[in-house]
């Protein structure tokens, strides 16, 4: 039942941790920028190992006079990286066309339009991310490089504040459109309809941008305060978090594959179709987890069994190791051995007659316990015997024995308590004139008393109570 108790646990922590425990980079090279982990085939710098050489898609640029380091797909800081991930995906930062108004009416100079071309590795995402646009009168447009595979765009307008609705771009103070497959170039344009229809208090920006949309939300008060509420900025001016999907591009998955020597793909991995542009993934196969751009980068299932045996064995050991030191003083106090010690201590020379044996010198007194050193059973456990001196008084030797006979009736009424024991033990020692006991005695049997039950307690390092006797033969 503990052994269940820990596994579980456990193997949940196990599933959590082997995965960040396997390299996401090549030996040698950065693995994070700031808080940004970055994976191969990416990477930092100028050193060609550190990332996939593909027209410069995967070099990425660590700009550390940020606090924290920011990372940006191009050296001039123009387009910073907030995440990256092996299944494909990117998120950018980018601006978004801006159109702000004097209180005359005039644009203001930090007005402009947008042209967003992204490295030939990357497309915008088409699932995630829209086209939108914010104002009371804003026409905004969206198109390719040349204007002439397609172009799209939305209207918003709103004769009245009190129209606008939070959460909607259907049109009314706000609207978006989705982009197409393949686009990796777009330019943001956009433009007043009707000049006239223009209040600079409640609306003094337009805005024309792409977004993911898992993280736009329009309110309101975005007619006039948007700026102060995006988090992000590049260089002072607001920029807004864009998904990208990234591959190997060129060559579809068939037609990489049979080129061995460029393919990206490692040990237990195997690649699919983009599907957004030309190019392929890679993926480690079914049962394997980790970086299948990075040579032995996919771990199997060894990987995690080793770590879930190494971390429950040890957890499982330390919890048996803290149980039984527990137990060990539960049972000396409950054997009476705080009660022998104290008597030990007050008295001048009781450490003459009694003493306080380890698990380990009981075991191996009775050779680890063996039934030939058995003297018998009864109501405390069973006696056992060990040769250590030849020499001793016989009389008193019985009167021990006699007293040890006691201890192994079953009748609890009849037993001795250990402090009648430790009474009637200095008795003796006091009777004579301790001829039977020296300090330099070549070998004496002991009486060792293992305690009843099916719990070894010898092997959990418990002290055990036991008599110095010489019992002849």
């Amino acid at each position: 039942m503990l052994w269940s108790a820990l596994l579980i646990p456990v193997l949940f922590l196990e599933w959590s941790m082997a995965a960040p425990l396997l390299s996401q980079t090549k030996p040698g090279c950065p693995d994070r920028c700031g808080n940004i982990s970055i994976p191969y085939p990416f990477g930092l710098g100028d050193d060609p190992s550190c990332f996939r050489e593909e027209t410069s898609t995967f070099q990425l640029y660590c700009n550390d006079s940020y606090n924290p380091p920011r990372l940006f797909n191009t050296g001039d800081d123009s387009t910073p990286i907030i995440n990256i991930t092996l299944q494909g995906q990117a998120t950018f930062l980018i601006w978004p066309a801006t159109y702000c108004f004097y209180s005359n009416g005039s644009l203001t100079d930090d007005s402009f339009n947008v042209i967003l071309k992204m490295r030939e590795g990357y497309r915008f995402s088409y699932t995630r991310n829209k086209f939108t646009a914010i104002g009371c009168d804003t026409s905004a447009f969206m198109s390719d490089a040349s204007g002439l595979n397609f172009q799209s765009g939305c209207y918003s307008f709103c004769k009245s504040i009190s129209n606008v609705l939070n959460g909607s771009c259907s049109g009314i103070g706000c609207c978006q459109t989705a982009i197409p497959k393949d686009v990796r170039i777009l330019n943001l344009t956009q433009d007043n309809r009707y000049s006239q229809n223009f209040s600079y208090t409640s609306n003094p920006c337009r805005y024309a941008f792409l977004v993911d949309n898992d993280w736009f939300t329009f309110y309101v008060s975005d007619l006039w305060n948007f700026s102060k509420r995006v988090e992000y900025k590049i260089n002072n001016i607001v920029a807004l978090p864009v998904a990208m999907d990234w591959a190997i591009r060129d060559l579809t998955c068939e037609e990489a594959k049979r080129n061995r020597s460029s393919y990206a793909c490692m040990q237990h991995a195997g690649c699919i179709d983009s599907s957004n542009g030309p190019g392929y993934l890679c993926r480690c196969d079914k049962g394997y987890e980790g970086n299948p751009y990075l040579e032995n980068g996919c771990q199997g299932p060894i990987f995690g069994t080793l770590f879930l045996l190494i971390v429950s064995s040890w957890i499982y050991w330390v919890f048996q190791k803290r149980k039984l030191i527990r137990l060990k003083d539960d049972f000396f106090l409950q054997n009476g051995g705080m009660l022998l010690q104290q008597h030990l201590t007050s008295c001048e020379r009781s450490a003459e007659i009694i003493k306080i044996f380890t698990s380990e010198e009981l075991r191996k007194a009775t050779d680890n316990y063996h039934e030939s050193h058995i003297l018998g059973r009864g109501g405390y456990g069973t006696v056992y015997k060990d040769v250590v001196v030849k020499e001793g008084d016989l009389d008193q030797i019985q009167e021990v024995a006699n007293l040890a006979k006691r201890c192994l009736r079953l009748s609890g009424e009849e037993r001795p308590s250990m402090k009648e024991v430790a009474m009637e033990l200095e008795g003796l020692r006091l009777s004579e004139k301790h001829a039977w006991i020296e300090q330099n005695l070549e070998e004496t049997e002991h009486l060792l008393v293992e305690s009843p039950g099916s719990f070894d307690y010898s092997n959990a390092g418990y002290e055990t109570i036991t008599t110095k006797v010489n019992i002849g033969r």
